[in-house]
């Protein structure tokens, strides 16, 4: 990975984050809306942290399902 590449993807992480603020917020916003590309992994790096958040949400509940069921099972006998 190239380090432009890598100064790309820090400022999507930072934008995402809520990170970037005054010139630099605006500079990445108006950037947002010309380069194609820029947009496209923008959005696609908000739907890779959705999903991993989803992912997260489920194995969460997963667990809380386990321990109910072992509690469950503790008081019956």
């Amino acid at each position: 990975m190239s380090k432009k590449s890598i100064k790309r993807t820090e400022l999507i992480e930072k934008y995402l984050d809520g990170e970037l603020q005054g010139l630099e917020l605006n500079n990445f916003e108006s950037q947002l809306k010309v380069d194609k590309k820029l947009s496209q992994d923008c959005f696609l790096q908000k739907i890779i942290r959705e999903t991993m958040a989803d992912r997260d949400v489920w194995e969460l509940r997963n667990m809380l399902d386990e321990i109910r069921k072992e509690f469950k099972k503790s008081k019956n006998t």
